[in-house]
């Protein structure tokens, strides 16, 4: 009779547990719907003619719930929280301070966010930082705290091989003058302080990127990697060569690895175009082949831009979307390939600004893009192939009350984010008109948590 019993409360206590499971979801459900229908809510649209304009979007400096249009119905809420202060620079600070911020999460669940404190210049690489760079939290973001222990440097970019390991990027530099032989350069004259040189001819040292893999048990290994790309051309400033592992990673499902690296130079007939290069590896980064590159289309010798900061993502179709800097007030340019990298359509700007993209897709199959400069903005594509985004949402407000706009005084335009569920991810970007307690403007690392959830 006891067993009986023990049975019947057991099956009682799962019944409570699905019925509250249920309501709960039907809970959701209805706020969703009415956050779906509530025309109040301020929302912003996709754009099938996307403007190539500088100008704010939607501020978004508190929490707040806004919804995506398609076609004139909602399709979709974003909800985003309050930001939060990682940290807070105490005085005025020059370019290159509280700038550039990471965000991962480290295995006993903790956020740690890092950024960097020196100067933004070739010469300062590898120099180490003037200061604390590095808080952690153990809630989800809500607070912030200088960490009691070492977490590992994590280096951009970086992914999660199969054995568990971690592959990220490493770089070296090395002052040319100091090999007694060293080949001639390309050009015939120096062009702002920067010299070229053909790849094949550089010594082993010189070819190829420098990585590392890393696990709890051995720590970091560092390591040589080779590559092969007979065309490409590297670049000193003022004789200093450096060898950088730049851009972004994916795995594809058989365990093979498409890396977009810059910066890649090539000899154009209107001269050297700064482009970016797609790699392969099929042994954990331990070689890489040339796949493709996306070379910037020089109009003569005097235009300056270029293609850099890539980023990619591989969609639903197994099809990669691709998207690039062009300058500081240029468009960003998206391409698509079908064909897992091999060969790219023609890149088409679809954004009036933006450096440092980066795109991830979540699980509910939602493109997320973040960039910035002037400001920082996100965008969301809900087509699932990469071609139609959203109007921006504006973390920080760039435009000044005489129509201009403040390139360099709003923020960094670097962001990290990282995803947390299929609906859900970390943002981290830089402020530099955040108040500090007396009301002063300091530089300042910022932290959002932004959900999306789809009809």
């Amino acid at each position: 009779m006891k067993k009986v019993n023990y049975l019947f409360a057991l099956f009682m206590v799962l019944c409570a547990i699905a019925c509250a499971n249920e309501d709960n979801l039907t809970t959701e459900k209805g706020i969703l719907d009415e956050a779906f229908n509530d025309s109040t809510l301020v929302s912003i649209v996709e754009e099938t003619n996307p403007n190539l304009i500088i100008k704010e979007g939607i501020l978004c400096q508190h929490e707040q719930t806004i919804r995506i249009l398609r076609n004139g119905v909602a399709d979709a809420i974003v909800k985003l929280g309050e930001p939060v202060i990682v940290s807070q620079a105490n005085m005025k600070v020059s370019w290159g301070y509280y700038q550039f911020p990471g965000i991962c999460i480290e295995d006993d669940s903790t956020l740690v966010v890092k950024w960097q404190m020196k100067k933004d210049t070739p010469e300062t690489y590898l120099l180490p930082h003037n200061g604390l760079n590095v808080m952690v939290s153990t809630d989800g973001g809500k607070t912030w705290v200088v960490p009691d222990k070492e977490y590992p440097e994590r280096h951009s970019p970086r992914i999660a091989l199969r054995n568990g390991d971690l592959l990220q990027a490493e770089s070296i530099q090395k002052n040319v003058t100091e090999y007694a032989e060293f080949p001639d350069k390309m050009n015939e004259t120096t062009i702002g302080d920067t010299d070229y040189y053909r790849y094949n001819d550089l010594p082993e040292e010189l070819k190829g990127f420098y990585l590392s893999t890393w696990n709890k048990n051995s720590g970091f290994q560092k390591f040589h990697a080779t590559m092969t790309n007979p065309t490409l051309l590297r670049s000193t400033y003022k004789d200093l060569m450096s060898i950088v592992f730049w851009g972004d990673m994916r795995m594809l499902p058989d365990g093979s690895i498409i890396a977009v690296i810059y910066p890649s130079c090539y000899q154009t007939p209107s001269g050297i175009s700064s482009s970016v290069t797609f790699y392969k590896s099929t042994d954990e980064g331990k070689s890489w082949d040339y796949m493709s590159a996306l070379v910037y289309p020089k109009s003569s010798e005097n235009d300056e831009g270029y293609f850099e900061e890539p980023t990619f993502e591989i969609l639903k179709d197994g099809s990669l979307v691709s998207i690039l800097r062009t300058g500081n007030t240029t468009s960003m340019f998206k391409s698509s390939s079908i064909d897992g990298g091999k060969t790219w359509t023609t890149p088409a700007p679809f954004t009036p600004n933006g450096v440092a993209p980066v795109v991830k897709r979540l699980g509910n199959g939602t493109l997320v893009l973040t960039s910035g400069r002037p400001g920082t903005q996100i965008r969301f594509c809900l087509d699932e192939k990469g071609e139609l985004w959203t109007e921006p949402i504006e973390m920080v407000p760039f435009m000044n009350t005489d129509g201009t706009y403040d390139l360099w005084g709003a923020s960094c335009g670097y962001t990290s984010i990282l995803p947390i569920d299929d609906n859900s991810f970390y943002m981290v970007y830089s402020d530099f008109k955040s108040k500090d307690e007396n009301g002063e403007e300091r530089k300042a690392i910022m932290f959002r948590t932004i959900t999306i959830k789809r009809r």
